[in-house]
């Protein structure tokens, strides 16, 4: 698999595949609570693309993965007990990682996680964060195998998800 940062001209591209990942995971019986068209919202699809923030994992050349990566944590993150102190722009975060169900299996999530980490660790930040429902133990467990830590339980407030109890994890770099 091949990590490519996408562009704005990706947006239908990008959008189209959530929306194929939302619809696909609900028709093979997995639990998903994201919500087409609320998240991940074309809003935050198309701010990612302009702001070069949103990365495709390709395979055969279909899009099997995608995720978000910025500095900016959902609200409460900023009281959280982290790890490491990261200050303003020293601490990459994670957001709407996704792997396309047909592609289930093969490590994907991994591999997306670790070019997560290594980007940030390029870009000479102090550490990756990230939130995940409680609830989602398979992706829970794909971040602790990629040297992520459990920092705390947090109440958080998506729109998908309304206010929901999330882990936030880290991995000091």
């Amino acid at each position: 698999m091949q990590v490519v940062k996408a562009g704005p001209s990706d947006f239908e591209t990008v959008q189209g595949f959530y929306d194929s990942l939302i619809d696909e995971r609900r028709r093979v019986g997995h639990n998903i609570t994201w919500v087409k068209g609320v998240y991940p919202s074309p809003t935050l699809v198309r701010e990612s693309l302009e702001r070069g923030e949103l990365y495709l994992g390709v395979e055969d050349d279909q899009i099997a993965a995608a995720m978000v990566l910025n500095c900016r944590g959902n609200d409460g993150y900023e009281d959280a007990p982290w790890h490491v102190e990261a200050g303003e722009g020293e601490a990459m975060v994670i957001h709407a990682l996704g792997v396309h169900p047909r592609f289930g299996g093969r490590g994907i999530g991994a591999q997306m996680t670790q070019c997560a980490i290594a980007l940030a660790r390029e870009a000479g930040m102090k550490a990756v964060r990230l939130d995940v429902l409680e609830s989602n133990a398979q992706a829970r467990r794909i971040y602790a195998s990629c040297g992520f830590e459990h920092v705390t339980l947090v109440k958080l407030y998506y729109d998908n998800t309304g206010l929901t109890e999330f882990e936030l994890m880290e991995h000091v770099l």
